[in-house]
């Protein structure tokens, strides 16, 4: 008999780990996948209406070439250069 609920409390532990696990990642998916569909429209609005250009990582670093920005670790922030302002 305790064979028997042994069985069936590891078959319940395994099909819940299976279970919880497809549904964090499904769930997961979703989530994200609505971010990243936000993200791609906005892009591509900002793209077609001449706002920002496609390549975006070319653009920065045209913008630091030409002191437009200042790169301070990994990324960039806006130059406060007071020649550019006169």
């Amino acid at each position: 008999m305790a064979h028997f609920f042994l069985g069936w409390l590891i078959a319940g532990l395994f099909y819940g780990l299976i279970g919880g696990v497809s549904f964090g990642l499904f769930s997961g998916f979703i989530n994200s996948g609505f971010a990243v569909s936000q993200y791609y429209t906005l892009r591509f609005f900002l793209y077609r209406t001449n706002c920002l250009p496609w390549k975006v990582v070319p653009f920065i670093e045209y913008c630091t070439e030409r002191l437009f920005l200042n790169k301070v670790g990994g990324t960039s922030v806006e130059s406060c250069n007071k020649s550019l302002h006169n």
